[in-house]
C-alpha cells in the first residue's frame, strides 16, 4: 500500500523516493563525465557521490538549496535550474533554507556536512532501481541508491540518492537511511506454500527484509508486505500514466498463491485517481482474503471493483482467480498488495512470505522472497 503521506516525508519510516524533486532538463555540467550517456547508472551515481564527498561542487549543476533543519537530523539537498522559489513545489519544508552557489558555497556545505556526520567509512550498500510515476514524474527514470556509514556516527547509516533520466540529472538527496522496525516475526516459518498470485512477468515496486527496498518495513502491521506492478521497457504505463487503464497491470488477473477458503471479500470501493488516494481513508480498499487452513491467511488488496469473483465461505486451488489489479483504498497507482498473515482481519500483522518455484530477473528460484526491482514471475513446470 502506498500513501501521499509517504509520498511526501523525508523520514526514515517512509517511501524514500519520494522527496525526489523534478526540475528542468538539468545536465552535470562541467562533471558531465558522471551523466554521459551510455554510462551505466551506478557508475555515474558512484562518480557523483564522490565528487560530492569530494566538495567538488564545480562539477555539480549551479544552484543549490541546503536545508539544515527540519525533522531530525535531516540534511536535504536539492538542485534546481531556475533558482526561483516556486519552483521547488508545494512540499518544499516551510522551514527557512539556506541557498547557496559558486565554489566557495561548497566548501561550505561540506563543512557543514563533515561537522554532522563526517567522512564516508564505509559502503553499505548501492544499487539502480526504476523509479516510476508518481513517485517521479519523469518517465523511465532511475535512482541511484547508496547507504553509508560515515565517521560522525558509524552506528548509523545515511542513504545518498540521486534521480537520473537518461543522462540528465533530475534531483538528488542526503537523509538518514533509517532502519527496518524490529519484528518477533522476523524469523517465522511459513507452513503454506506459496506460489506468486499471478501469472505472467510482474515486477517488485516493494519487497524485502530492508527499508530502502520496501517501505512497509516502517509501516507495523504491514512489515513483510509486497507491492506488484507491471513493467515494460523501463515504464509502467503506455503513455502518460494519469488513468488506471494506461498501467499495464490494471485488470489483469489476480490469483490465489496457495488453496484455502474465503474468509472475507469486498468488491464496493471506487477506483482512485493515479495519484491520488481515496481522501481520508486508510484501509486496503477492496480485498480477498483466504484462509490456508493452518493459521496462516493471504490478504490481496486494491483489486478492482467489479472484478472480485469470489465470496465468503468459497474453496479454492492454487491459482484460482479472486478478481482483477486496481487502484483503490490507500493506494496512489495501480497495484496490488500482497501479505501473508496470522489472523483473517485486515491489516493484521504480516509473517515473511517466501514463494516457491518462481523465476526472479530470469533466474529460478525454488524459494524466496524476492526484493525491491526484480523481475518475477511463476516458474513453469519442467
Amino acid at each position: 500500500m502506498t500513501t501521499s503521506r509517504q509520498l511526501r516525508l523525508a523520514g526514515a519510516s517512509v517511501a524514500l523516493a519520494a522527496i525526489v524533486v523534478t526540475v528542468a532538463s538539468c545536465r552535470a555540467g562541467a562533471g558531465a563525465r558522471a551523466g554521459d550517456a551510455g554510462v551505466p547508472p551506478r557508475e555515474r551515481g558512484g562518480e557523483l557521490t564522490r565528487q560530492l564527498l569530494a566538495g567538488a561542487f564545480d562539477s555539480l549543476p549551479a544552484g543549490i538549496v541546503l536545508d539544515l533543519g527540519g525533522d531530525g537530523d535531516t540534511v536535504l539537498v536539492r538542485w534546481f535550474t531556475d533558482r526561483r522559489r516556486d519552483s521547488l513545489g508545494r512540499e518544499w519544508p516551510d522551514d527557512p533554507v539556506l541557498e547557496v552557489e559558486g565554489l566557495s558555497a561548497g566548501a561550505d556545505f561540506l563543512a557543514r556536512l563533515e561537522a554532522r556526520y563526517g567522512r564516508e567509512v564505509e559502503l553499505v550498500h548501492e544499487a539502480v532501481y526504476r523509479c516510476h510515476f508518481p513517485f517521479c514524474e519523469r518517465p523511465r527514470s532511475l535512482e541511484y541508491t547508496r547507504i553509508a556509514r560515515f565517521s560522525g556516527d558509524t552506528a548509523k547509516t545515511l542513504r545518498i540518492g540521486w534521480l537520473w533520466t537518461g543522462d540528465s540529472l533530475i534531483g538528488g538527496w542526503i537523509i538518514p537511511s533509517g532502519q527496518a522496525l524490529p519484528s518477533e516475526l522476523a524469523s517465522y516459518e511459513p507452513h503454506t506454500p506459496l506460489r506468486l498470485p499471478f501469472d505472467g512477468e510482474w515486477v517488485v515496486l516493494w519487497g524485502g527484509r530492508e527499508l530502502h527496498e520496501n517501505y512497509h518495513m516502517g509501516v507495523p502491521p504491514l512489515r513483510f508486505a509486497y507491492d506488484f506492478v507491471v513493467d515494460s521497457a523501463g515504464s509502467l504505463h503506455r503513455t502518460d500514466g494519469r488513468d488506471n487503464a494506461d498501467y499495464y497491470c490494471f485488470g489483469r488477473p489476480i490469483l490465489s498463491p496457495a488453496a484455502g477458503q474465503v474468509t472475507m471479500a469486498l468488491d464496493s470501493f471506487a477506483e482512485n485517481v493515479p495519484g491520488t488516494p481515496r481522501p481520508g481513508y486508510r484501509g486496503p480498499g477492496n480485498f480477498v482474503v483466504i484462509d490456508h487452513g493452518n493459521g496462516e491467511f493471504s490478504f490481496l488488496a486494491h483489486l478492482r471493483r467489479g472484478s472480485v469473483r469470489v465470496a465468503a465461505g468459497e474453496r479454492l486451488e492454487a491459482g484460482d482467480a479472486v478478481g482483477e489489479c486496481g487502484n483503490n483504498g490507500q493506494s496512489v497507482l495501480p497495484h496490488l498488495h500482497y501479505q501473508l498473515q496470522l489472523d483473517a482481519r485486515p491489516g493484521s500483522r504480516s509473517v515473511p512470505a517466501p514463494f516457491s518455484d518462481f523465476l526472479a530477473n530470469g533466474v529460478r528460484v525454488a524459494r524466496g522472497m524476492p526484493t525491491r526491482g526484480q523481475s518475477v514471475m511463476h516458474a513453469s513446470r519442467p
